[in-house]
């Protein structure tokens, strides 16, 4: 059984829109009176080494779901997507959790498992338009289901990636036809992070002397570090 997300996307804020990887044409995501965010997207494909797409995100940290609804899609190709996304980075060739409506092959799950590699998961599954989508994470288990209704879930299928607690997750939308642009909207969209933001390192000054045998370790997600001596005298 899906997860229920809970906090629904009222307004464009805390999410950002990005174009990710080398697109035709600029996208763009706006929200419209009912609540419902419309994403408009250009781009190849969400595939190969590197994608091409709309990507309206937040920061998602730990585990979670995202749920929308997909109420409309342009069909500009049979194998442009539209749909929710788990994703480590913004890079184009970021390692992702997708799972996406397209116009004439229903519902694809799809994964990019690491860097810069041509994914190796694709799970299809008979859809159209109005289909609910929900990814959910567990740890590195992510959980693609589909629903008619927002109630009833049925699982895509899950897979198991490797990725940093403080990911993206949102809407992406690509065209695979980068000489146009893709428009989807979304309904019904929830986000259910469940962790907490992970701390930011920074590099600081060097230390006023140098030291060696200097040791460290980490406890209750604290980093201790403890300086050696001076030289290597003993005397």
């Amino acid at each position: 059984m899906a997860a229920t997300a809970t906090t629904p996307a009222a307004s464009i804020s805390p999410w950002s829109d990005s174009d990710i990887g080398a697109v035709g044409f600029a996208g763009s995501a706006s929200v419209n009176p009912n609540g419902s965010i419309t994403v408009s997207g250009s781009g190849a494909d969400i595939w190969n080494q590197t994608d091409a797409f709309n990507f309206e995100s937040q920061s998602f940290v730990g585990n979670g779901s995202i749920i929308a609804q997909v109420t409309a899609q342009t069909n500009v190709s049979s194998w442009a997507k539209s749909g929710v996304m788990v994703r480590e980075t913004n890079d184009a060739d970021s390692r992702y959790v997708l799972l996406a409506l397209t116009p004439s092959n229903g519902v694809t799950l799809q994964a990019r498992t690491a860097t810069h590699v041509t994914p190796t998961i694709s799970i299809q599954t008979p859809a159209k338009t109005g289909v609910w989508l929900e990814l959910v994470r567990t740890g590195n288990s992510f959980s693609g289901y589909v629903s008619t209704d927002g109630a009833t879930w049925k699982l895509v299928g899950s897979v198991a990636i490797p990725m940093v607690n403080n990911v993206r997750a949102g809407l992406a939308v690509t065209a695979h036809n980068n000489s146009t642009i893709c428009k989807a909207t979304f309904s019904n969209i929830a986000i259910a992070p469940a962790g907490t933001e992970a701390s930011s390192w920074s590099a600081g000054a060097a230390g006023p002397m140098a030291r060696w045998e200097s040791e460290s370790f980490s406890c209750n997600g604290l980093l201790y570090v403890f300086g050696g001596y001076t030289d290597r005298s003993l005397d």
